[in-house]
């Protein structure tokens, strides 16, 4: 099997690149280079992020928020280990999770794509850069299993895709965290969080998820697209405490400001 040479394949990318220029993932305008570093993040495998740096300075990054829930709190706040009211008030079932954006635009716009208009590209690039913030938050003992949020078989039908799961893949082959798919079930075909009041939301993912197997003293990443009030993530903690997970913590792309 022959091998192209890395100077012929370097070559080739930037004649590809001259002809069709690589466009900003939020945008869509063409850039001259799209290798950029983003805050603190290092990018390896000549990763390249397809996001000009206009778009970089204008995405709505959360920099201060709550180390267990990832509520947005003032950009004043200097502590790390800050933690909201509603946490201290009542704490979640999870240990701490980590989130990219405030669940605002255009990070909205790019999750309305990636879920209704198939772009899964966007689930590639919002994986890695998830990736490299658990790998600098983990440093070295990272979760024993990934678990994407599961959607119900009608509504994975229905879209041809578990957007959890595409982000999953990512943060897998960076991370080399085995992603577990079958364990964590969804029972019933609940309305979408987004079309009911929040205090109808609780009682709408009650029971909607089971978990079919022992997962005694695991630690456990549970990863999904955005996180609001926080009831989704909450039903699939009930399920894997019932399963005998020993820690869970959570991932997504966004958290709102609840």
């Amino acid at each position: 099997m022959s091998i192209i040479p890395p100077k012929l394949k370097y070559l080739t990318k930037h004649c590809f690149d001259l002809l069709l220029p690589p466009r900003c993932i939020v945008c869509n305008g063409a850039f001259k280079s799209n290798v950029l570093i983003l805050n603190s993040f290092q990018h390896t495998n000549n990763y390249q992020l397809h996001i000009c740096s206009y778009c970089v300075d204008i995405m709505p990054w959360l920099k201060s928020c709550c180390s267990i829930c990832s509520n947005p709190l003032p950009e004043t706040t200097t502590s790390k280990n800050e933690v909201c009211g509603q946490c201290l008030k009542h704490p979640p079932r999870f240990q701490n999770s980590t989130c990219l954006f405030i669940y605002k635009k255009p990070t909205s716009i790019l999750i309305t794509q990636l879920k209704f208009h198939h772009r899964l590209i966007l689930a590639y690039h919002f994986g890695y850069l998830l990736a490299a913030k658990l790998k600098e938050h983990y440093a070295v003992h990272f979760p024993d299993i990934l678990i994407p949020v599961p959607l119900h078989p009608q509504r994975l039908r229905q879209r041809g895709f578990n957007q959890a799961l595409e982000i999953a893949k990512t943060i897998r082959r960076q991370l080399h965290i085995s992603i577990d798919k079958t364990n964590l079930i969804r029972t019933r075909a609940t309305r979408p969080q987004s079309e009911i009041p929040a205090k109808q939301r609780r009682s709408n993912m009650k029971n909607a998820f089971v978990c079919n197997s022992n997962l005694k003293n695991l630690h456990v990443l549970l990863i999904d697209d955005v996180i609001t009030t926080g009831h989704t993530i909450d039903a699939c903690c009930v399920a894997l405490q019932k399963a005998g997970v020993k820690q869970i913590d959570v991932c997504a792309i966004a958290r709102t400001n609840f």
